[in-house]
């Protein structure tokens, strides 16, 4: 058995399926990775039939970024549909989904715009207000009273 752990992204949104066992969840996941300084994406295909992840799957929307622990399963290749060129999808079965954040990739992407634009950075403090903020209301002391009786 190879276990480990992942961050990826939904390429599109997950669906609930059912089998002999019960409902699980299937998501298709993009990976990012960088090879000789090139971006590149690696697909995977991810089960869970957690009942967690069974009542949460509606919000494993595409573009949501999500971690996952579970098992590595296999390899399915597949014929890309633009290119006709073989690829493979590695195959997970997942014990835990996570959230990694609470907003998708283009969020993020505006979130990250508007912070560069200096819309959330806060103000920077002077140094009179600095002076004026008020001391602790305790004295820090060098010698430490014990009350305990031992």
């Amino acid at each position: 058995m190879f276990t480990g752990s992942f961050i990826g992204r939904c390429g599109k949104d997950a669906v609930v399926k059912q089998n002999n066992n019960g409902d699980y969840v299937a998501i298709d996941v993009a990976e990012d990775y960088f090879s000789r300084n090139e971006k590149k994406t690696r697909w995977w295909r991810v089960y869970c039939m957690t009942p967690k992840a069974v009542k949460l799957a509606q919000y494993f929307t595409k573009g949501r970024q999500l971690q996952f622990v579970g098992e590595f399963s296999n390899v399915d290749i597949y014929e890309e549909k633009k290119t006709g060129k073989p690829t493979y999808q590695l195959v997970m079965f997942a014990y835990r989904v996570e959230f990694i954040n609470s907003v998708k990739k283009k969020e993020l992407q505006n979130a990250d715009n508007a912070e560069n634009r200096g819309e959330t950075q806060p103000a920077p403090v002077s140094e009179a207000e600095r002076k004026a903020t008020p001391a602790m209301p305790f004295t820090a002391s060098t010698e430490e009273k014990d009350d305990l009786p031992f």
